[in-house]
């Protein structure tokens, strides 16, 4: 027998299944097994069927979402950036209960686990070199969110860095979106205190 949290989770992918239109399905294989998952729903791997390229596809419950806005803000954000170093957004469905993200599959872990592991390893620490790269391309990302794209990220935190794969030279890439905003001069300086505490 299944307990109960498995269970809950077996029956929210039976669930998430029965919801995906068939556009969705006849395009992508979804993978039943959770990649993680949160307060608003769930992240799995997909696959294009006809490129046999594997993402991830983040399906949140818009029921849990207390402003459907902000979530639509962030993903017109995903859609307008372009850059090596920012998560890409490959495609987006809506249905009745949910919302359905499929952006680049990042299997590299967090900034944060890296940094922890590195503090343990031998050399304690990221070389200089590794160190100097990894700031040049998040800096390079920020600079073309502000000066090209005039939007405002306002929660950088090394949660909110995911590695593109394992290698220790992968490509780092800015995720989560959801406090950014357009950096409207029309709406003054920005002054909301947002973000959360990192771990």
């Amino acid at each position: 027998m299944f307990g109960s949290s498995k269970l809950s989770h077996v029956l929210y992918a039976i669930l998430l299944f029965f919801s995906l239109n068939h556009s969705f399905l006849s395009r992508y294989h979804i993978n039943p097994k959770e990649l993680g998952h949160g307060h608003y729903g769930v992240v799995r791997k997909c696959m294009d069927r006809e490129s046999k390229e594997w993402f991830a596809i983040k399906s949140i419950r818009k029921a849990k979402v207390s402003k459907i806005e902000v979530l639509k803000r962030e993903i017109q954000i995903l859609k307008e950036v372009q850059h090596p170093n920012i998560i890409k957004l490959i495609d987006v469905f809506e249905d009745s209960k949910y919302l359905h993200l499929v952006t680049e599959l990042c299997t590299g872990g967090e900034l944060f686990d890296r940094i922890i592991a590195k503090t343990q390893s031998v050399e304690g620490h990221f070389s200089e070199h590794d160190a100097a790269c990894l700031v040049h391309d998040i800096l390079d990302a920020i600079a073309y969110c502000h000066d090209v794209k005039g939007i405002v990220h306002r929660d950088l935190k090394p949660e909110n860095f995911l590695f593109l794969t394992p290698d220790e030279d992968s490509p780092i890439k800015i995720i989560d979106f959801g406090l950014s905003r357009h950096n409207d001069s029309n709406e003054g300086i920005m002054k909301t205190k947002v973000g959360k505490r990192t771990r």
